[in-house]
């Protein structure tokens, strides 16, 4: 899945983090990286939803998408986490090495 520019402005506005445009790069990224995005994540999309919660308000269209692309981006990176834990090796891979 490729994310448009609208997205991905979305979720850097409203969530904190600059995804790539291609869901397939969660494969090229190293363990760290994945620790790291997956944790800023969580973090922005609570945040965006605690303050939400706060102001007594529901989150707007804007902040649904990004909360609906950074949740999609999230499960990639938890797949990646997934079939890198089952393959035993934790070094980023390509399309053309699936596991």
């Amino acid at each position: 899945m490729k994310f448009t520019e609208s997205d991905i402005l979305k979720v850097e506005k409203n969530i904190g983090l600059v995804i790539p445009a291609d869901i397939d790069a969660v494969m090229a990224m190293s363990w760290q990286e994945l620790h790291d995005t997956r944790s800023k994540l969580r973090k922005g999309a609570d945040s965006l939803l605690d303050n939400a919660k706060k102001s007594n308000k529901d989150l707007t269209a804007e902040q649904e998408r990004s909360f609906e692309v950074a949740m999609y981006f999230l499960e990639a990176v938890n797949d990646e986490f997934e079939e890198r834990t089952i393959s035993g090796c934790k070094n980023p891979r390509s399309e053309a090495e699936p596991i």
